[in-house]
């Protein structure tokens, strides 16, 4: 399926160079070979981002179903921890100087346990071989990624608070998914 919507050789080298990339990095790592019993596969296809058409991601496919079940059936997508947007935007407007960046990653910033990595496998490339990967870290598209993140990064905003308050209460209050919007 992913090669059918790469047809573009530039395109398959950039998707390609996205695997690569979380390769390096420790995202993925390449599946030992063996069989396990409860193995999952994690659908994915490209995707572009609206502001810049001719750069191509993975995107993966938590609620592709197979025989009936998604992993996302399978997970509790926890509380919803998002900041309320009409409150960052005001508080944004707060200061004489607004300050904004993205957390690159943010998903794949926070570790999944051993045990679960054999759940969120996905198949790619090395050559001509078709080969096994699986997420070390929680994968855009699963579910629950989005209230895990918010969780990791307000525990470590008030494990951190006495050393830096203000940047805790920034990371507490002003960040929606991986934007942060704040002004001094």
């Amino acid at each position: 399926m992913v090669q059918k919507h790469l047809q573009d050789e530039n395109d398959f080298a950039a998707y390609d160079a996205g695997f690569k990339k979380w390769i390096k990095e420790g995202y993925l790592e390449r599946v030992p070979a063996g069989f396990c019993k409860n193995e999952r596969y994690l659908a994915h296809f490209p995707a572009r981002k609206a502001n810049d058409p001719t750069k191509v991601r993975p995107v993966f496919d938590g609620r592709a179903r197979f025989f009936g079940k998604s992993l996302n059936d399978a997970m509790f997508a926890g509380p919803p921890l998002m900041n309320d947007l009409v409150g960052v935007l005001l508080r944004f407007r707060n200061g004489s100087i607004g300050l904004t960046t993205d957390v690159g990653d943010m998903f794949l910033r926070v570790g999944l346990k051993e045990e679960d990595r054999p759940f969120v496998r996905v198949l790619w490339f090395e050559g001509n071989e078709t080969v096994s990967y699986q997420f070390t870290a929680f994968a855009f598209g699963m579910a629950c990624a989005p209230t895990v993140a918010m969780y990791t990064v307000r525990s470590n905003a008030r494990r951190n608070f006495e050393e830096f308050p203000e940047a805790a209460l920034t990371a507490e209050r002003d960040i929606i998914v991986d934007d942060i919007a704040t002004s001094v």
